[in-house]
């Protein structure tokens, strides 16, 4: 690859980073909440607003 290559590689890598971020912040409101909880066990994310749980979220698998 050369340096044009990589440039062009690391742009479109950047574009599809800043698309799937905007998802993330359209559909949970990243950025937007005071404080947040990751649970790695239970495979969820949870989002509060001044301590009160705003919106859980799951990262995937199973959450029983």
């Amino acid at each position: 690859m050369n340096d044009e290559e990589f440039d062009k590689y690391l742009e479109d890598a950047c574009d599809e980073l800043d698309q799937k971020y905007q998802g993330l912040v359209d559909e949970f409101g990243f950025g937007s909440h005071d404080n947040f909880v990751v649970e790695y066990e239970k495979q969820s994310l949870m989002f509060f607003d001044k301590e009160k749980l705003n919106r859980p979220g799951f990262c995937g698998g199973s959450n029983s």
